[in-house]
């Protein structure tokens, strides 16, 4: 893979919304049309989530044959979110049929302000220039930003309004509300909350089979 270390990106928005939006499936058609996203195709799925070793994990095949630009990493969506705010989703891209990975951390200056860190990876055979990759996500982010940071409030509540489709926010709020009181509790409690696999799909992940094995 060839790996490109983006240059870090501050919004003035809380790690939790920022986890949110890069997860979000219902917005792409609205915030990205024909940047990441084709309009036309603004129903979301609604995926089954596995919780495996302090992930989040879930898969998303984006429809094929959207009118989309051929940096778009558009394919077959893979996430592996470590807890509480590290996303890396892998892309199969139905162009070229070729891998490429997102890694995104989103780091907590404050309760109200974030520092994002990118790296994204793709094939080695690929020998374009990383500028227009690079120009891409900045292009995605720039869409995204002024979204988020106009959210009210800027902080999580638990008595916020979610719909069917805000299942994957639903179930990280969830799990870290389960892991702030397990830490509570204290550390045994904490790594039992935090490592106990919970199963939606009937995905095959390796770790749970080595210790199975």
């Amino acid at each position: 893979m060839k790996i490109v270390v983006q240059e870090p990106y501050w919004w003035n928005a809380s790690a939790p919304r920022r986890w949110e939006n890069f997860t979000d499936f219902s917005h792409f058609a609205f915030v990205h049309p024909g940047t990441l996203f084709d309009p036309n195709n603004a129903e979301p799925p609604i995926v089954p989530i596995d919780r495996v070793k302090g992930q989040l994990r879930f898969v998303y095949d984006t429809p094929p044959g959207m009118d989309v630009p051929d940096q778009a990493p558009i394919g077959n969506f893979t996430y592996h979110c470590s807890m509480p705010f590290t996303i890396n989703l892998a892309v199969q891209k139905y162009v070229g049929n070729n891998l490429h990975v997102l890694f995104n951390v989103s780091c907590p200056v404050n309760a109200k302000q974030t520092k994002n860190f990118l790296i994204f990876a793709r094939e080695k055979s690929l020998n374009d220039s990383d500028h227009p990759h690079i120009a891409f996500n900045d292009l995605v982010f720039a869409e995204d930003q002024p979204v988020i940071e106009s959210q009210w409030p800027e902080e999580i509540y638990d008595d916020e309004l979610s719909v069917v489709t805000d299942k994957i926010s639903i179930q990280y709020r969830k799990w870290i509300k389960e892991l702030e009181n397990a830490h509570a509790q204290g550390k045994e409690a904490f790594e039992k909350a935090l490592l106990t696999p919970v199963l939606e799909s009937d995905r095959i992940h390796p770790e749970l089979q080595a210790v199975a094995g």
